[in-house]
């Protein structure tokens, strides 16, 4: 069993900033569908969204610059 690879979303680490945690934050809509008995007849998943987040440490000389 191996670690989850942080994904740096934004490109920002390195120069005094490092990758604390990262999350995809999937969501999918599902739709069902009922027959006249009450029974689940069929299920449909669609509009798979994705939002990316990540959370920096300040590791050293972090910097930012345009601020």
């Amino acid at each position: 069993m191996s670690l989850k690879t942080k994904t740096d979303y934004f490109g920002l680490s390195g120069n005094g900033w490092s990758i604390a945690s990262t999350s995809d934050n999937k969501s999918v809509t599902t739709a069902e569908a009922n027959g006249e008995d009450g029974f689940l007849v069929a299920v449909e998943s669609f509009g798979e969204r994705v939002s990316p987040s990540c959370e920096y440490v300040a590791t050293s000389d972090a910097t930012v610059s345009g601020i």
